[in-house]
């Protein structure tokens, strides 16, 4: 669930201009960790400047960072490591994000889904684990399997492109409100109470 008080909409423009960022913008907010595909972030944001002029924004630490970091500086890549930062903070950065992305080979719901949605950003996510059931019409799952990275990249220059309205992505991510996943818990408990 998601605490819709904290993950809403902000000024996406003001908080560009205090990061220094000036162009549409790709981010991540997660681990830098092989199961989170961060290994191949170089590769992805790469294919996507190929295509189309962004910068990147990367929100959060992990053993790969260092690898990460220097992979982008020998492509030349726009990218901006913010580090590890508190949740409450974790909005203020997915607002400056016009595209999010999760290209993890494995994993569970994917909350950080739900989480920019909420504040009007919508997702290109692999197709593994929960993570298509979490970005809903509200972005796009890219399968596994050959030219991955390439693939990806495209889904998230189409995404940039044609975007989606961040008005239909929040009222989506508030069906996953803490109050709204309560209810329907209550419910199956009612249900199998009877």
């Amino acid at each position: 669930g998601i605490d819709p008080k904290i993950f809403k909409p902000l000024d996406k423009e003001k908080i560009k201009r205090e990061l220094g960022l000036n162009k549409k913008v790709v981010g991540y907010v997660g681990n830098l960790k092989y199961v989170k595909r961060a290994d191949k972030f170089s590769e992805i944001f790469e294919n996507i400047a190929l295509k189309q002029e962004v910068e990147f924004l990367v929100v959060g630490d992990g053993e790969l960072r260092e690898n990460v970091e220097k992979e982008c500086r020998q492509k030349s890549l726009k990218v901006k490591f913010v580090g590890r930062v508190p949740n409450d903070e974790v909005p203020y950065y997915m607002n400056a994000m016009d595209v999010m992305i999760l290209p993890s080979r494995n994993e569970g719901f994917g909350a950080v889904i739900i989480e920019a949605q909420a504040c009007g950003v919508p997702v290109v996510g692999s197709s593994n684990g929960g993570i298509p059931e979490a970005i809903g019409d509200g972005g796009m799952a890219v399968e596994e399997g050959e030219d991955f990275e390439k693939r990806f990249a495209d889904a998230v220059v189409e995404l940039l492109k044609n975007p989606i309205n961040s008005s239909y992505l929040r009222e989506r991510a508030l069906g996953f409100s803490w109050e709204n996943i309560v209810k329907k818990e209550v419910k199956v408990y009612e249900e199998v109470v009877k």
